[in-house]
């Protein structure tokens, strides 16, 4: 087998339209970045309601079989929130670079590519986005042109993204993990990208 070169990291919880588009954006980066094998989809399954069997079964009825083998669910004993749930990915990753999303996120086609070539000379590399309305067929940029987009504002200002922006090399990780929130969502996110921050002080960002 084939050394795992990416991780990709979904907490689920019900939507299962979501995670579906999500992960048909995530196979057609995939193909663009001519990643086929080596790499692992890790779905969090953090609704003990929703069978695993109904969570296969659409899988595979919606991917092909080799695309459906490189996913592997886990199912969590009860709802741990998707900090927990993220974790549960984090302590599972085998890849050398990581990309965490929330099932809700859609990726565009050229997304690995780009990242993994820069991630060729950066540790930790950042991506702007969209805001997408698909009901009323309407999207703006996540973050615009003021402040500007670096780490600083990302972890500094008071604006909650999404990890799903960054992909960041393994090595990073150390014992760097989610924390669950008891206020404010996206605490956790802030905290993560801190400690991470804070552990690696070295490391190289785009």
């Amino acid at each position: 087998m084939s050394q795992i070169q990416l991780s990709v990291i979904i907490p689920f919880h019900k939507q299962i339209d979501f995670l579906l588009r999500g992960i048909r954006s995530i196979k057609f980066s995939l193909e663009k970045a001519e990643i086929s094998v080596n790499f692992e989809l890790i779905i969090i399954n953090d609704s003990p309601s929703f069978s695993l069997i109904s969570l296969q079964e659409n899988l595979e009825n919606n991917f092909d079989k080799a695309f459906v083998d490189r996913i592997l669910i886990i199912s969590n004993k009860e709802n741990y929130g998707v900090a927990i749930s993220r974790n549960v990915g984090l302590d599972n990753a085998k890849g050398e670079f990581i990309h965490i999303l929330d099932q809700d996120d859609e990726i565009s086609e050229d997304f690995y590519l780009l990242n993994l070539q820069a991630l060729k000379t950066f540790d930790w590399v950042l991506c702007n986005g969209y805001f997408a309305n698909i009901n009323l067929n309407k999207k703006h940029l996540i973050y615009l042109l003021r402040p500007s987009l670096n780490i600083d504002n990302f972890i500094l200002d008071d604006f909650v993204r999404s990890p799903g922006q960054v992909v960041f090399k393994r090595s990073l990780l150390s014992n760097c993990r989610f924390i669950a929130p008891i206020k404010y969502k996206g605490a956790d996110d802030r905290f993560f990208w801190i400690l991470m921050y804070g552990l690696s002080p070295n490391m190289k960002t785009q």
